[in-house]
């Protein structure tokens, strides 16, 4: 089952990979790598076989860093989320919080500058691909098409769709998402009902808060 999750996760890296090029690369290399060897630190003395569950983590996690992150907060950001939401709890299936969602939440309070002003202009049609060699951070903190929105300014439906915008690494691929998502429901790996009240529910608080400032 844990694979499937992997599997439909794919090609949302692969776009990552055209947006951003090599950082995408390091960013996801540098998350998987100190999260499993988290997970291994911590199972095998206990006699316990590592979980395929620390691929989803490391991989969902990677997905909602910046592009431009410095690799040290990602590697901090995972190791909290796979050891302390998860392996202090006992391990898979006994933690109760989201090891990927703690650990980016953990980053984002404890390193606010450094997750902020990582954010890169990605590659879009028409741009010579350099695998983001010579890409420059853009410190506008606020690019985002609900911001724009406040702002009177239109959003680009186009770019929004094909997600060639600025956003974290696996952000901005929401055809790619809707389908690993109907690929998880065909395979039986995940539950329609919860993926569309948890769509609802965060559309409806985004919504919200978008409107009282």
């Amino acid at each position: 089952m844990m694979r499937k999750v992997v599997y439909s996760l794919i090609p949302i890296f692969a776009f990552s990979i055209l947006l951003y090029g090599w950082r995408s690369l390091a960013v996801t290399a540098t998350v998987f790598l100190f999260g499993i060897l988290s997970e291994y630190i911590f199972t095998k003395p206990r006699g316990k076989k590592v979980s395929e569950a620390v691929l989803v983590t490391s991989a969902l996690f990677a997905l909602s860093m910046p592009p431009a992150v410095p690799l040290w907060i990602a590697a901090i950001g995972i190791i909290f989320g796979v050891v302390f939401a998860k392996n202090v709890f006992g391990g898979f299936g006994r933690n109760i919080f989201n090891p990927a969602i703690a650990g980016r939440l953990f980053v984002y309070v404890a390193f606010p500058d450094g997750m902020q002003r990582s954010f890169i202009q990605p590659w879009r049609p028409g741009m010579p691909w350099t695998f983001g060699l010579g890409t420059s951070i853009d410190t506008a903190t606020s690019a985002t098409p609900l911001m724009d929105m406040k702002e009177g300014i239109p959003p680009n439906l186009l770019d929004l769709i094909t997600g060639f915008r600025m956003g974290a690494l696996g952000e901005s691929a929401v055809i790619l998402i809707i389908l690993a998502a109907l690929y998880l429901i065909f395979t039986k790996t995940a539950n329609w009902k919860i993926i569309l009240s948890t769509f609802l529910s965060f559309s409806v608080v985004t919504v919200v808060l978008w409107a009282v400032g």
